[in-house]
């Protein structure tokens, strides 16, 4: 029989009579604070920008904190790399020196525009230099050779061989080929190609044979 008692309290008494050691210390604590303040327990701590209402204990946090972050699959990743394949730069190739006294020769070739003369000078048997003249100086033909032939001394004082060099001008066409010497001069670095190949290949004086 609950007599005069209110059912509400008779619930709540049998409630509160069964709570945990536990619950009813934490209830204590939170009652020892000041007035408007609570606390939780000293045992567990909020961890900031986590999901509201979870909490960790203080050893969970120690532990979290100590732990280095994932570096999610980046050590993995990157101990798959090799050095570069890409070497170091090189020193830059630079031309030998030209020295004071060069001995060589010129020669007198036909092409369509006018005998072009090729003067080549040696070097410890090799060809070291190449001057190109045809026509008068200022036009266009004249300047093209003098072009010719500084580059191609520069790739010989600069080691290419000279067996390269007539690979690359040999059989380059111009607009006015010619007979001259029963063979067909082609254009003015077609010529040059010829002089030097009579001279450093077909004799068998290039620079691998030399060497």
């Amino acid at each position: 029989m609950l007599g005069d008692k209110d059912p509400a309290e008779v619930i709540g008494n049998g409630i509160s009579d069964h709570e945990t050691p536990a619950a009813k210390e934490q209830e204590t604590q939170i009652q020892e604070t000041s007035p408007g303040q609570t606390k939780p327990p000293s045992d567990t701590i909020d961890i900031e920008g986590s999901r509201e209402g979870v909490l960790i204990t203080e050893e969970q946090a120690k532990e979290k904190a100590s732990t280095p972050p994932r570096d999610e699959g980046m050590s993995t990743t990157h101990s798959n790399l090799t050095p570069s394949p890409h070497p170091s730069q090189k020193e830059a190739v630079k031309p030998v020196t030209r020295p004071r006294v060069l001995e060589g020769f010129t020669e007198a070739i036909k092409t369509g525009y006018g005998n072009l003369y090729v003067t080549v000078n040696s070097y410890e048997g090799k060809p070291f230099e190449v001057f190109v003249q045809i026509g008068k100086s200022g036009f266009t033909t004249m300047a093209d050779a003098e072009a010719t032939g500084r580059l191609i001394s520069l790739s010989l004082r600069s080691g290419v061989d000279v067996r390269d060099v007539v690979e690359q001008l040999e059989a380059i066409g111009g607009s006015s080929p010619v007979f001259s010497g029963g063979r067909v001069i082609m254009s003015v670095p077609d010529a040059i190609a010829k002089v030097l190949r009579s001279h450093f290949v077909e004799n068998g004086r290039s620079d691998d044979e030399n060497n």
